[in-house]
């Protein structure tokens, strides 16, 4: 068995870039708004407690968009899947808190260093459909399992892994090294990028009702909706990179 020739970063750049290209630029239109949603909420706080966490939270998710972005672009599909399944972890404890000032002092008070706030994700995923007007338990059990498979990538389950690790050629088993374009390489990129800029846009939907301006609000989470309905529009190009690896 011997290692996968991979190409260097810059390399790879250019190879996923020509396989996602358009969803390269909605996840640099989602760091634009992260932008516009953090200087929004400075400018006009609606309830101080809840806006303090909400930026706390707001800031972290934008530099975790930014990260899963480089890591994605570069091949670093299986990571990025990671920190994807840690955006949406944050994701919800945003939600969980919400516009509630005790729940703001509840998550500022936290002390359990083995659990985050709220203690179950599944509470984070629940808040956080809610916020958005989704009800139903099949986007929560579609949710969850998106969770599920993300977090195979963050803890190296062998389910992926072995999948993951391993380049089938035709020259034979190649052991995969450093920037993955292969198939599935691609396809773990794309998905990350794609669930990183779901729940970025989530984020700015649901913080945006801490904005005292109402314009303000409304613009944000027009644009939030804009980019979401963005990512849907692309799902001929995941049935291509899902079908690449089927």
């Amino acid at each position: 068995m011997t290692t996968w020739p991979n190409a260097d970063e810059l390399k790879a750049q250019e190879q996923l870039l020509e396989r996602f290209g358009p969803l390269a630029e909605l996840a640099s239109q989602t760091d634009a708004l992260f932008d516009k949603a953090t200087e929004a909420l400075a400018e006009h706080p609606k309830n101080e407690a809840a806006t303090k966490v909400g930026l706390i939270l707001l800031a972290r998710l934008s530099c975790d968009m930014r990260v899963c972005g480089m890591a994605s672009s570069m091949g670093y599909g299986l990571q990025a899947m990671g920190l994807a399944a840690t955006m949406l972890e944050i994701l919800g404890s945003l939600a969980y808190v919400g516009e509630s000032n005790v729940r703001a002092a509840e998550w500022a008070k936290h002390a359990d260093r083995r659990q985050s706030y709220p203690r179950k994700v599944s509470l984070g995923i629940n808040a956080t459909l809610s916020a958005l007007g989704i009800p139903d338990q099949a986007a929560r059990d579609d949710w969850q399992k998106a969770y599920e498979f993300m977090c195979m990538a963050k803890h190296a389950n062998p389910l992926l892994s072995m999948r993951q690790g391993l380049a089938d050629l035709p020259s034979g088993l190649h052991h995969v090294f450093g920037p993955d374009t292969t198939a599935l390489g691609i396809f773990l990129s794309a998905e990350a990028l794609n669930r990183a800029i779901s729940y970025s846009t989530a984020a700015v939907f649901i913080v945006a009702l801490l904005c005292s301006d109402a314009a303000s609000q409304n613009s944000l989470r027009c644009e939030a909706q804009s980019i979401r309905d963005g990512t849907l529009q692309l799902e001929s190009l995941f049935h291509r990179l899902r079908s690449a690896v089927a």
